[in-house]
């Protein structure tokens, strides 16, 4: 569920991403969970991610910062799904230069 999530933070409303995990079978995952339940999870997950999002728009401080204990295995991880997501969507919207081409080639060979 929370991969979906991260991919939808980018593009979908938290009503959206509901929507989507409903419609994925969520809610027959827990006896008794309600769409108010799936919706409420799915902001939590919004409002961390927005937490988070200020981090990650600088990588150093997010290895610095002392609110979210996160592994560096993790860290890395949260860094190159981020920038990534963000080359796909641009990638999407006009032809890359050069130079973004040879780094979305880069970054892809980043262990």
């Amino acid at each position: 569920m929370s991969e979906l999530i991260a991919k939808c933070l980018m593009f979908c409303t938290a009503n959206e991403t509901s929507t989507i995990l409903q419609g994925r079978g969520a809610l027959e995952s827990f006896h008794g969970a309600t769409i108010d339940l799936l919706l409420s999870d799915v902001y939590d997950h919004y409002r961390t991610y927005s937490m988070i999002e200020k981090f990650l728009q600088n990588p150093p401080r997010l290895s610095d910062q002392l609110i979210f204990q996160i592994d560096a295995a993790t860290l890395k991880m949260m860094i190159q799904k981020y920038y990534f997501s963000y080359i796909q969507y641009f990638m999407k919207q006009r032809p890359l230069t050069e130079t973004e081409h040879l780094a979305t080639k880069l970054f892809v060979l980043i262990p």
